[in-house]
């Protein structure tokens, strides 16, 4: 089974770690979903976070997001995160993750 970067985005703590199907392989420290002050931020926060788990685990294949917000998924765009006031536009996430991760 592969493994994956997993990532739960909440209002308060954006929670990142490695899983290989219903296992939880490691866990990154918490980021505080407050202390960013723009989509950009957000978004190289959970790359870095992203990359130091690759190094332990670079068999992981995908990366998948749970993000409480108005989404096109098709498009992997998101375009306001409902408890993230910083995040009230149209941001293509899927696109700026697949090329920071290579995934």
């Amino acid at each position: 089974m592969d493994k994956a970067i997993a990532v739960d985005f909440g209002g308060t703590g954006i929670k990142i770690g490695v899983t290989q199907g219903d296992k939880i392989l490691m866990k990154a420290p918490t980021l505080p979903t407050a202390s960013f002050e723009s989509p950009a931020a957000i978004i190289e926060a959970m790359c870095h976070t992203a990359r130091h788990l690759l190094q332990e685990h670079p068999d992981a294949t995908a990366i998948g997001l749970g993000m409480p917000g108005w989404t096109d998924f098709h498009r992997g765009v998101l375009y306001q995160l409902t408890n993230v006031p910083v995040w009230n536009h149209e941001v293509p996430v899927r696109d700026i993750m697949q090329k920071a991760l290579n995934l």
